[in-house]
């Protein structure tokens, strides 16, 4: 494994031997992470020092595009490159703001701390496998999230269980910043 790490001003470099336990990388790229306090990319896994070059190159591209990010992961994998682009480009879509806007409309209303809950329940829940997840992402209560996510339904006709649903919701939220 190889990980990448920039600053405006540095970048570093650490390629570490990783076990069973950590197949890819990540619980030791997160704790690198935190420690320099930057987002940390990781190349795919490789075993001769002839992988080593291409692996750093897909580190640093990795890097590259999850700092584009609006939100980006505290570990960018490799293997995810081209969701990182993809993602990153949302905003080149024609017309893309005004429908994710006009998706998200009934929850940019009202005043500024209530939409910003709203959005902030929505991300959370949409991004994370369970509501006892999102509730610790939140630092709220499990039951607090449900409350939201009802609330959120009643008010929008919603069904966030609808996967038809859930991937527009997801991409518009990375496509609106509310204030």
């Amino acid at each position: 494994m190889s990980a990448s790490s920039s600053s405006a001003s540095n970048a570093a470099w650490i390629v570490a031997a990783i076990d069973a336990s950590d197949a890819d990388g990540s619980a030791v790229a997160a704790r690198v992470g935190r420690l320099l306090g930057r987002i940390v990319a990781v190349s795919r896994p490789f075993d001769a020092i002839a992988g080593r070059s291409s692996a750093e190159a897909d580190a640093r591209a990795t890097l590259e595009a999850a700092e584009l990010l609006a939100d980006p992961p505290g570990v960018a994998r490799a293997d995810r490159l081209p969701a990182y682009r993809l993602l990153g480009n949302l905003h080149n879509l024609p017309d893309g703001t005004r429908q994710a806007r006009a998706l998200l409309a009934p929850l940019l209303r009202g005043r500024a701390d209530v939409r910003r809950e709203r959005i902030a329940t929505l991300r959370a829940v949409l991004d994370q496998p369970g509501f006892a997840e999102a509730a610790e992402a939140l630092g709220v209560h499990r039951n607090t999230v449900a409350y939201r996510i009802r609330r959120i339904e009643d008010a929008t006709g919603w069904r966030l269980a609808d996967p038809e649903l859930r991937l527009p919701l997801a991409l518009a939220l990375r496509l609106v910043q509310d204030d």
